[in-house]
């Protein structure tokens, strides 16, 4: 599945904002329905030493339970989707995906 330049662009400004240590979250107001969302954001300072700052907003969090509104894509089928509520309960409901080394979510060495 192709996924657009531009959610690529704002996903690398992501983790070079979060390697920087320069990441927020940040209540906003959605325009159309007034109500309150949360926004993961890049903080970029002013380039000319000022005290001002922007902030980026690069994500919106979930209001509810993300595994409840999303169908993860199928690795069988090329632009393909799992449609999780045709499921049985009980079963395992994201795939996994195949670790590419042997490292913890740490970032340290499995223990064998």
């Amino acid at each position: 599945m192709a996924i657009s330049k531009g959610y690529k662009s704002n996903f690398e400004t992501l983790k070079r904002a979060h390697n920087d240590g320069r990441l927020a979250l940040m209540e906003c107001q959605d325009k159309k329905t007034k109500k309150k969302v949360y926004v993961i954001c890049a903080v970029s300072s002013d380039p000319e030493g000022g005290e001002a700052v922007d902030m980026v907003p690069l994500a919106k969090l979930f209001d509810g339970n993300p595994y409840g509104e999303l169908n993860p894509p199928d690795p069988g089928k090329k632009d393909g989707f799992i449609d999780m509520s045709k499921l049985e309960e009980g079963k395992p409901r994201w795939p996994k995906k195949k670790s590419r080394s042997s490292r913890t979510r740490t970032g340290r060495p499995a223990s064998k």
